[in-house]
């Protein structure tokens, strides 16, 4: 566990971790090109909505709130002002900065997107594939941008917060749509709405280990704001939109940070805590007759009505699963392009035809780029799980504390991914942050000392 390597868990003024001799930058460019960073994760994460769809809307009288057309126009504008702000600010850092070194973390990912913009060119849905390569590729540019402005810990507690006040602004924004206006669909299972209720928890569970994580390992003064006042608005948010695995995740995540990184005297209060409501829920209830009723209540929720049956398909997904792996099957070494599951464009699953994303991340990525693509990011992905192991294997606080952090997310995006299509899905909070976490573990130093260049 991390709390045995005998390193501060807490403190408040962390070293520098780059030199500034060779940062020519003035004080005024740094903090233009960590704002426009800034202004690009807001942006690609509000703009990430869709309007609901349309045979969902008709039979149950759901609404976009907005136009389609405009929804449609925001997102391309958004997406498009942001790359147009990412490569304004790497440009600008090219004059400034060794660029080349900075990108050379990101090789791997690049070849990959290269591969998937080449995979276009056999798609059965062109026009899709380009559109959603092209979102990919601003989301690994926010990455890449990242790992460039990055100076220190201090960029790493501006980064986060500000992914940390996106996150809440939109779970209070969709909470507030549900309860008052629910015409429109928000946080609901059967209506994409605003954002779609999976993807909305997904953000809820993960804004949840974010500010915890932050909390827990750096107790930045905002992420003790958040962790008391942000974390029960997005637990709410979870519990309305009705997802089980996104609560199941933060539920394992949450308990897991807590017992590495929470202070010790923090985990002996939980724990008296704890004992003394059973002991008093003992004495007041003997026959455990109050639990037994909780227990029963929590197992209609938790099934949500569903018969043994679809729970053993995991809510239909099983035959998800075969439909895409037979069109994998076709295609297994370059796949339908990137982001079209099947030879045609449409498959016949859950009683309609689509472009159905296979609700797998690995299956996905086999489906759409193949044998090739799921190498290829494989290795990006190798890279990543490399630098966080150099992290653990230094002495340095900061080096730790940011492996543990990685750690801990990669975790969340492993058992989202198993259910879900994740980031080889269409553009959505969770898929912006993952390429947060990506530009921060490349950016931070292999050991104490190490000149970030």
């Amino acid at each position: 566990m991390v709390n045995e390597l005998n390193f501060p868990l807490h403190h408040e003024n962390e070293p520098p971790r780059f030199d500034a001799s060779i940062d020519e930058r003035t004080p005024r460019e740094i903090s233009r090109n960590l704002n426009a960073v800034l202004c690009a994760i807001f942006m690609l994460s509000f703009f990430s909505f869709s309007p609901p769809e349309d045979f969902t809307s008709e039979g149950l009288g759901t609404r976009a709130i907005l136009p389609p057309t405009v929804i449609k126009y925001s997102k391309l504008l958004a997406r498009g002002v942001s790359g147009i702000l990412l490569l304004i600010t790497l440009f600008q850092l090219s004059h400034r900065l060794n660029i080349v070194s900075k990108l050379s973390g990101f090789g791997a990912l690049a070849v990959f997107l290269l591969w998937s913009v080449f995979s276009c060119s056999w798609s059965a849905l062109p026009s899709i594939s380009i559109n959603q390569v092209g979102s990919f590729g601003i989301l690994a540019l926010l990455g890449v941008t990242i790992r460039a402005i990055w100076r220190s810990m201090d960029d790493t507690s501006k980064i986060l917060f500000a992914v940390a006040n996106c996150f809440l602004v939109i779970s209070i924004g969709l909470i507030s749509l549900r309860l008052i206006t629910p015409q429109y669909g928000a946080l609901t299972r059967a209506s994409s709405g605003l954002l779609h209720s999976t993807n909305a928890s997904a953000m809820a569970s993960l804004a949840i280990m974010v500010t915890s994580l932050s909390f827990f390992l750096w107790n930045w003064k905002w992420s003790q704001l958040h962790f008391f006042l942000a974390c029960p608005i997005h637990f709410l948010a979870i519990l309305l939109s009705g997802n089980r695995l996104s609560l199941l995740l933060v539920l394992i995540l949450f308990s897991l940070s807590f017992l590495l990184f929470a202070r010790k005297e923090w985990l002996g209060i939980s724990l008296a805590i704890i004992g003394s409501i059973g002991a008093v829920c003992l004495a007041i209830d003997p026959g455990n007759f109050a639990l037994k009723e909780t227990l029963k209540t929590a197992g209609v929720a938790v099934t949500q009505g569903q018969t043994k049956r679809q729970l053993k398909s995991i809510s239909g997904r099983d035959e998800m699963w075969k439909t895409i792996n037979i069109q994998f099957k076709k295609s297994p070494i370059r796949g339908h392009g990137y982001f079209v599951t099947s030879e045609n464009g449409q498959v016949y699953v859950w009683g309609q035809w689509g472009n159905w994303t296979a609700h797998n991340a690995f299956l996905q990525l086999l489906a759409t780029t193949g044998i090739v693509g799921a190498l290829l990011f494989g290795a990006f992905i190798l890279q990543l799980l490399l630098k966080t192991l150099r992290l653990f294997s230094t002495r340095d606080p900061d080096c730790l504390k940011l492996a543990g952090f990685t750690t801990i997310i990669g975790l969340w995006y492993l058992g989202w991914g198993l259910l879900n299509s994740s980031i080889f899905g269409p553009t959505q909070p969770e898929s912006v942050f993952f390429f947060v976490v990506c530009g921060l573990i490349v950016a931070m130093p292999n050991r104490a000392g190490e000149v970030v260049d």
